[in-house]
C-alpha cells in the first residue's frame, strides 16, 4: 500500500509540474531582451510574469542611449530602473519586476522616438 500512495503522490506531482504548477517557470527565470538600438527599442511591448527580467541590450548604437522608468505601479522606485547612459554597443542593463502592472520606460535623451511598455503579469 505505501508504494502504491508514494506512486501516486509522485504521479501527482509530476501533473503539477508539467502544467506549469511548480513554481519557477524558464519565462522567469530567462530575461526578455529589449535591443537599444539608435532611435527605438525593440520590441517596443514586453509580457514578463512576476519576478521575471528585462534586459536591454545596445546593438549597433553610435548615439548615447539611456532607460528610464517613467510610470509603474504605486510602490516601485521608478530610480532603481535608470540605466547608465551609455553608446557602447556590449552595454547591458537588466531589471526583475515584482510588482504587478504596466510599465513605460523611455531614452531620456531621444523621448518622443524611444518608449516601450513592460507588462508584469502572473
Amino acid at each position: 500500500m505505501r508504494a502504491g500512495r508514494r506512486a501516486a503522490i509522485l504521479l501527482a506531482a509530476a501533473s503539477v509540474l508539467a502544467l506549469g504548477g511548480g513554481g519557477v517557470t524558464a519565462q522567469a527565470l530567462t530575461p526578455k531582451v529589449v535591443q537599444v538600438k539608435d532611435d527605438l527599442f525593440t520590441p517596443v511591448n514586453v509580457g514578463v510574469v512576476k519576478t521575471g527580467s528585462v534586459k536591454w541590450k545596445w546593438v549597433n548604437t553610435i548615439h548615447t542611449h539611456n532607460v528610464r522608468l517613467t510610470t509603474a505601479p504605486a510602490g516601485v522606485v521608478k530610480s532603481n530602473f535608470w540605466s547608465q547612459n551609455s553608446s557602447s554597443p556590449t552595454y547591458t542593463f537588466t531589471r526583475k519586476f515584482t510588482k504587478l502592472g504596466k510599465y513605460h520606460f523611455i531614452c531620456s535623451i531621444h523621448p518622443t522616438k524611444m518608449q516601450m511598455n513592460v507588462t508584469v503579469h502572473n
